[in-house]
Formats: structure tokens, sequence, C-alpha cells
């Protein structure tokens, strides 16, 4: 039960780190492609 919640509440932790990982690269892409 500890664990499943462990998991639970590090998967969005996750999720939000990849999405601001993306957001960069596709910041980047931009800032090369101009």
């Amino acid at each position: 039960m500890n664990f499943d919640e462990k998991n639970s509440d590090n998967l969005p932790k996750y999720s939000l780190k990849q999405r601001i990982l993306v957001i960069f690269i596709v910041k980047m892409r931009l800032a090369t492609l101009f």
C-alpha cells in the first residue's frame, strides 16, 4: 500500500519533468530554426 502510494506520487513529478524537458527541446529547435 505504501509502495503504491509512493509510486503514484512519483509518477506526476516525473511526468512534469518530462514535459518541461520536451518544452525545452522544442524551444531549442525553434531557436535553431530562426
